[in-house]
């Protein structure tokens, strides 16, 4: 009384036995025949309707010609009634049921166990060409990383606009063993090392504190105790905060943090969803931005993403039909969104790998690379105006490796699937928002030469 007629036998098909563990029409469909129901030639459909009356004598796989020999009864019932054009039922009739148990399509496996709880028929926003391109690039980046001792790997891939994950990558094989290939690399809790720089420079920017030009002293500092140290242990005096930037010079970062006041880099990064910096911020200190907080691909893909957007962050959606909110919530200007874009997407920066150096497949992006304290992750998060590319590489055992840093390691996977997601896109850039100044400033100083004359009376 409850269900129509067409609920009812929606409910059947989906149900219905086909012997062993196997239930449903689509499923048997699949495992048998390695077709959706919907491309299932008329003998096909017909040994699929026969099997369910009795499916431990008619197995499929085990009495194929019992099978078949019922089949043709029934093809031949349906000729006389009419059911299919004779020609169809002739040429069924020549079918021969060779069908034999199959393994079940398992794409995209981190990304169907995260959502598997949902239930019911789920509609994602997942790319399904795209995603296992990726899963092949990814898998063959790390088979060459092996002999190095560099086991996995993990990539998302988002549309900026819609903010849809059209793929998902959790490890470069789903089925390695070796370095836990069925943890998912995307929602580990990792050391993001340089990778938060870019925020912290965009708030400084919006703050006043700095201009890409200001200079900063890149020299030996002690913060109560704490002593930060470069990457190569090397001082570069007066540079400017864009070659800081390009540079990821540790110190200067630590100096922005202090002008800019710890709690409200924390703040950002809690408006842009970081769980675990929420989780932990009273523990946290200078060193944050140098890498000393825990964060996931995930959360840093989307953060390279409001970036990517001007400065708006809103969350990534993993399935279709969820309504895009009106407004997202600012965290950086787009004045600051600019100037990072045009410090992360210069070509001559001493994190570009050397083998691509002058190479004419070089993709147009913003990017900045990552390495954790111990060399136990490698970043590279880049974005264009399509789409934003988080890369992790590492190990799940959590260890250190000599050869493991952001630049070398994680950038050539970077621009692998940058040119494989979105080869040969328009030449379309950033433009700079009108309420983005231009002025001289001095080249020792990195102030306005109006003000530096003010100060100098004049002269």
């Amino acid at each position: 009384m409850k269900f129509t007629k067409d609920e009812l036998f929606e409910i059947y098909i989906n149900k219905v036995p086909y012997g062993g563990n196997i239930e449903g029409v689509k499923a048997a469909a699949l495992i048998f025949f390695n077709k959706h129901p919907a491309y299932l030639s008329v003998g096909e459909l017909t040994t699929l309707s026969v099997v369910p009356n009795r499916p431990s004598s008619l197995r499929l796989g085990k009495n194929n010609s019992a099978v078949e020999a019922v089949r043709n009864q029934w093809l031949r019932k349906f000729e006389e009634e009419g059911v299919f054009l004779s020609s169809e039922i002739s040429d069924a009739l020549q079918e021969h049921v060779n069908a034999q148990r199959r393994l079940l399509p398992r794409f995209a496996p981190h990304f169907s166990y995260r959502i598997k709880s949902l239930g019911g028929n789920i509609f994602t926003t997942i790319d399904l060409e795209k995603q296992r391109k990726c899963e092949q690039i990814v898998q063959t980046y790390v088979n060459g990383l092996r002999s190095r001792g560099i086991q996995n790997a993990a990539v998302m891939v988002i549309e900026n606009g819609s903010g849809n994950v059209i793929s998902y990558v959790g490890s470069a094989d789903f089925y390695h063993a070796a370095d836990a290939g069925q943890v998912d690399g995307a929602k580990a809790v990792r050391q993001p090392g340089s990778t938060l720089k870019p925020l912290l420079y965009g708030l400084c920017f919006d703050a006043g504190i700095y201009t890409p030009k200001t200079m900063v002293a890149d020299v030996p500092c002690n913060f109560d105790g704490y002593v930060p140290e470069n990457y190569d242990s090397k001082f570069r005096g007066e540079v400017t905060v864009e070659y800081a930037l390009e540079n990821s010079l540790n110190i200067p970062a630590v100096k922005a943090l202090e002008a800019l006041g710890k709690e409200n880099m924390l703040t950002a990064l809690k408006r842009c969803g970081f769980s675990s910096v929420s989780k932990h911020e009273k523990r946290l200190g200078l060193s944050l931005i140098l890498g000393g907080c825990g964060v996931t691909l995930e959360e840093m893909s989307n953060l390279y993403r409001c970036i990517a957007n001007k400065g708006i962050y809103s969350p990534i959606h993993y399935l279709k039909g969820v309504k895009k909110a009106a407004t997202g919530d600012t965290i950086l200007s787009a004045t600051a969104s600019f100037m990072l874009c045009e410090i992360l997407s210069k070509v001559a920066r001493p994190d570009l790998p050397v083998n691509w150096e002058g190479s004419k497949t070089l993709p147009r992006i913003a990017w900045k690379t990552g390495t954790s304290y111990g060399r136990k992750d490698a970043w590279s998060i880049g974005f264009n105006k399509n789409y934003t590319i988080g890369v992790w590489v590492g190990n799940f055992s959590n260890v250190g490796v000599p050869d493991l840093n952001g630049a070398a390691i994680a950038t050539p996977l970077l621009f692998q699937l940058f040119n494989t997601i979105d080869y040969n896109s328009p030449n379309e850039w950033y433009a700079m928002p009108r309420e983005c100044g231009v002025r001289t400033v001095c080249s020792h100083s990195g102030l306005s030469l109006i003000s530096s004359s003010i100060k100098l009376g004049g002269q």
